[in-house]
């Protein structure tokens, strides 16, 4: 199993897990995503609800290629999902990375959320 299909691996499982503090935000994504004036009303606690019950239903989750501007700090791989958000005109782009790699209680951090520019997958 290469690295980041290792990786995959353990951000599913932190979902699979289902312990909402084994999510974190990293600052800037979540004050940028709580200034997104489309999302109003939606916590960031509640993204974290929303990302663990769409992980656990779609397993939707894909490695990012290339490592992009999102993030400040430099992560060995990226994962990106589109959650569908019931009651909002859009659905949320999340770009992810694994904070600790723990193999009972891995983490993630949320590196970017914000408006998805295209449609779900199928």
């Amino acid at each position: 199993m290469d690295e980041s299909a290792r990786q995959l691996e353990l951000v599913l499982q932190t979902f699979r897990n289902g312990v909402r503090n084994c999510v974190h935000w990293e600052e800037p994504a979540r004050r940028r995503f709580l200034s997104e004036a489309e999302f109003a009303g939606l916590t960031d606690a509640r993204v974290i609800d929303l990302l663990i019950d769409w992980v656990n239903f779609a397993e939707d989750i894909s490695v990012v290629a290339g490592q992009g501007a999102d993030s400040h700090v430099a992560y060995d791989h990226l994962f990106s999902t589109v959650i569908v958000v019931r009651g909002f005109a859009s659905n949320l782009y999340v770009k992810l990375a694994l904070l600790d790699d723990d193999n009972d209680y891995p983490e993630v951090v949320i590196v970017s959320c914000h408006r998805a520019s295209h449609p779900r997958r199928s």
